[in-house]
C-alpha cells in the first residue's frame, strides 16, 4: 500500500463518521477525501477479487488484513455523500446517490 494511502486509511480509522464530516471542510475537501477512502477500499477489494479468481496467489494474512480495512473504512464515507457534496470536485458517483440518499 501506498504511503499516501496508508495515511488515509489511518486518518480514516482514527475519525468516527459524523466527526468526518465537520472536520474536513470545504466540499471539494469532502469530495477528495470520500473519493481516496473509495480508492482505497476499491484497492483491497481488487486484490480480494484476484485472490478468489485465482488470477493472484491466495494469501491468508492479506485477505484478512484487506477484509478488515474494507470492514472499517466502509463506515466513513457516507456522511462524504452529503448535500452539495455532488459538486466542487470531479466525482464518478452515480446520480442516484444524490436522488435516492434512502437507499
Amino acid at each position: 500500500m501506498k504511503f499516501t494511502n496508508m495515511v488515509v486509511a489511518s486518518l480514516a480509522i482514527g475519525l468516527s463518521s459524523a466527526a468526518l464530516a465537520q472536520s474536513i471542510g470545504k466540499p471539494e475537501d469532502q469530495i477528495r477525501y470520500r473519493q481516496s477512502i473509495m480508492n482505497v477500499m476499491g484497492r483491497q477489494f481488487g486484490m480480494l477479487a484476484g485472490m478468489a479468481k485465482g488470477d493472484v496467489p491466495y494469501n491468508k494474512d492479506a485477505a484478512v488484513k484487506a477484509a478488515g480495512l474494507v470492514d472499517t473504512l466502509s463506515t466513513l464515507p457516507g456522511p462524504l455523500f452529503g448535500p452539495g457534496l455532488d459538486k466542487g470536485a470531479p466525482t464518478k458517483a452515480s446520480e442516484k446517490v444524490w436522488s435516492e440518499p434512502e437507499k
